[in-house]
Order: C-alpha cells, then structure tokens, then sequence
C-alpha cells in the first residue's frame, strides 16, 4: 500500500453474488468514526457505541443519492437494518442484507468518506507473509474436495520451509537442490486451481457434444442426429477424478462445406493443439476409413475413445490407448474418467513438498535461488521473514 493511500480499508467477506447475509469488513484508524457516523441503534434515536467483542443490531441511515449503477428511479429506502459487530480495536464487521444493492450503499458510503475498497485477497496479502497468503487464498478457491485437501497441506508445508530458509547456515547451499525441485512442480501446482483444458475431436457426428454433457453431469451443448451442429468451440468447467477440468466440444474436423464450417474446423484444431490433454472422439457404428483415421491422428490424441457402444462393438481394436464408451448409456463411462484422471495430472510431488501455486510465488522461488548464489543470506531471510512470529526468534533479521 502507498503512503497517500486511506489507511481505513473494507473488503466484502462473503461470496460474490445474492445470499442471505452479506459480511463487509470495516478495518483501520477512521473505522470507529465512520461507523459512528452512518450506524443508530434500532432503539435510540442517537448513534451507539458498539464496545469491542459486542454486536449492536440498528439501521445504516445514509443519504438520499444512489450508489452507482443503480437504477436512476431507485428510491433509497431511510436506513438498511443490520447488525454491526466490533471484532477488533479497529476492526468492525457489517452483517447486512445478501443482496447486491445493499452492499454496494454500505461500498459507497464508506468510500465517499475517505475509506479504500480492497479485496479479501489483497486484506490477506496486507496481513500475512506471501507464503501463508498465497495457500490460504488458493485454498478457499478450491473447487474439489481433492484440490482443497492438498492446498490444505501445501500451507503447512510452505511453513516449515520458510523456516528452513530462514535458519539456513551462512554459506550453505543446500537448499538450492530443493528450490530447483520446488519449481520443477510450478505447473502442476498452478492447475491446483486453474482447470485443464481437456480437447474433444473428431469426425462430425461421433457423439463428442453427447460425451462433453455425460461427462459435465448436463446438457452443455447442443445435440443433433445431423453432423455438423456444432460450429464453435464450447466450454464446460468440471471436474475429473476430483481435478478441476475445462472441456472442449470441438466442430467436426473433415472438408468444409461452408466458410462458416471451415472457420469452425479451424477453431477446433486450434482449440486441440493447444490443450492439456486430447481425446479423438470416433463413432463404432460408423468408424472412418484408413486414411480418414490417419488424418485425425496427426493431431497426436492422448487418448481414443470409441463412442455409441450401445450400437456397435466392432473397431474398437484397431487402436491401441483406446477404450469404448457409450455417452447415451453411460456404459464404460467411469473406466473413461479413471484414464482422463490418469493422463490429466500423471504423477505427483511427494509429501511435504512446498509447490508454487501461481505465477507470484514462482518468482519469489526464483528470487530465492538467485539470492543464494550471491551468498546474501540476511536477504533470503528477510524473503522467507512472518510477520506473525514474535520478535528475536532466532535466524530473523533485526
């Protein structure tokens, strides 16, 4: 933060979009004046102090203008019921109303009286070192039950490295092996939250739109007996074997009959080349000939999956790496998903191994290993430094 930046911060604590009860946290030296100013006590006709570790339920009276992007009829109602709680001598959080309108007249009041709005995320990285912020924040964006289990670890992990780095002997370098390793998993950690891209393509009316909605659990894309329906690429975030995933329902790759069917045939080879993962989606009642097959196999499939099983169960050993399915069943359906989990992520760090989750915490690794090879020890402690830990502790810079 700048020093001409407001010292007084709120952040919305609950989850973006409508609910119940919305949480904003009021944090810094004007919190106390500006809570003064817009909160009354339900019972009184005065202000009221809200001592700290108490809760006061009243109203936010506030002034007749809107905050913006309101509509421009929208009549302010007098005052917002709500309950103001002082969790902190200069923290105060404001339960109000789930909707959007709500928060947004608490925003606008806050901040026309001098106070900035930041993000959760930004409040953490304000109050925590880089390395316990970071696994924190990717944590509570998990989107499995699996990811979240191992961002879950990741911050212990994260911990008792800083701690190696920070009591590491002058002149020592044997951390570098572990900083080099750390970043040989940067990708793997990344996909933690960022889906895999997962490529569906093949020829047209193989059932690639039908396996993109069974394996997503509803209909995402469009389905037709006539080949050609899809024209564009379309999306689905889901998940895999419990690892998060983007799948991609591709046109049907043959020779276009139209620009707009070129175009999306080129889309479509574009969006598989530049996929995590690819699987050449093909019809068993219908399979393509020899020189069709080898012209879909030049995109390199990681993976073959014959589809409408329920039809036909001949073809299916003309390739190896390949396994049979039928999308309207569901039959070979979880053998499927078992090999995407397994060709998704492949192998894993071992256990207690810190990895870097995004962009930011690669950087600091890499700033790290430079720091150790210039020997500037006081520097990487100082890089790896808590300000949660008490002052003195042993290997912390003065």
């Amino acid at each position: 933060m700048s020093t001409d930046e407001p010292k007084t911060a709120f952040w919305i604590a609950t989850p973006a979009g409508t609910s119940a009860i919305a949480v904003t946290v009021l944090e810094g030296p004007d919190a106390k004046d500006l809570i003064e100013r817009f909160f009354r006590s339900i019972r009184g006709s005065g202000n009221i102090q809200v001592p700290v570790g108490r809760f006061r339920y009243g109203r936010w009276h506030t002034g007749p203008e809107a905050p913006p992007h309101a509509p421009e009829d929208m009549a302010m109602p007098p005052g917002e019921d709500l309950i103001v709680c002082h969790v902190g001598q200069q923290r105060f959080e404001i339960h109000s109303h789930g909707g959007s309108m709500a928060t947004a007249r608490i925003a606008y009041d806050l901040q026309r009286h001098g106070a900035r709005q930041i993000t959760w995320q930004d409040q953490l990285l304000e109050e925590q070192a880089w390395f316990l912020a970071w696994p924190q924040i990717a944590f509570l964006q998990a989107s499995t039950l699996r990811t979240a289990s191992i961002l879950a670890q990741q911050r212990e992990n994260w911990i008792r490295f800083a701690e190696k780095a920070r009591t590491i002997p002058a002149g020592s370098v044997s951390i570098v092996a572990e900083l080099k390793h750390m970043l040989e998993w940067e990708s793997y950690g990344m996909h933690l939250l960022l889906p895999r891209k997962i490529a569906l393509f093949g020829p047209p009316n193989a059932g690639k739109s039908s396996l993109m909605n069974r394996l997503g659990g509803f209909e995402r894309s469009i389905i037709h007996e006539l080949p050609g329906t899809t024209r564009d690429v379309v999306s689905q975030v889901t998940a895999i074997d419990g690892w998060p995933a983007e799948i991609l329902d591709t046109a049907g790759i043959r020779e276009g009959k139209d620009e707009i069917e070129r175009q999306g045939i080129t889309f479509a080879k574009n969006a598989v080349t530049s996929s995590e993962l690819r699987l050449l989606i093909l019809d068993s009642a219908n399979a393509p000939d020899d020189a069709g097959l080898s012209a879909l196999m030049k995109l390199q499939p990681d993976l073959v999956v014959w589809n409408k099983l329920d039809l036909a169960t001949g073809h299916h050993d003309r390739l190896s790496n390949s396994v049979a399915v039928s999308a309207l069943t569901g039959d070979g359906i979880p053998e499927l998903i078992d090999r995407i989990g397994q060709l998704l992520v492949g192998d894993s760090p071992e256990t207690g191994l810190p990895v870097p989750l995004n962009g930011f915490m690669s950087e600091k690794l890499r700033e790290a290993l430079k720091l150790v090879e210039i020997h500037d020890w006081p520097a990487l402690q100082i890089l790896f430094y808590d300000n949660d830990l008490s002052e003195g502790e042993p290997g912390l810079p003065d």
